[in-house]
């Protein structure tokens, strides 16, 4: 599986906050710091695998850590249509 960015979103930057507003839903999303690197590794279609590995490098926290917390962020992002799959 792959996911991506729902192109329907706006970013904007608000004293320091990444927020995302779907103006279909009207509805805003506050991402912390580490669902904003997500949500920024999904501009193009990318397996959360391929972002694991990029948090790890980043960060440098262990490829367990990094794999198990992409997971849960993008289950979560997916949840709240904030990222869509993409079918390979």
């Amino acid at each position: 599986m792959k996911v991506v960015q729902n192109p329907e979103l706006t970013l904007h930057e608000l004293e320091g906050e990444c927020v995302l507003h779907s103006p279909e839903h009207k509805k805003v999303h506050v991402l912390n710091h580490s669902a904003r690197f997500i949500w920024n590794q999904c501009t193009a279609p990318v397996t959360p695998d391929e972002i694991a590995r990029r948090l790890q490098e980043q960060y440098g926290i262990d490829a367990e850590t990094a794999r198990t917390d992409t997971l849960k962020t993008v289950d979560i992002l997916l949840d709240r249509s904030i990222l869509t799959r993409v079918e390979e």
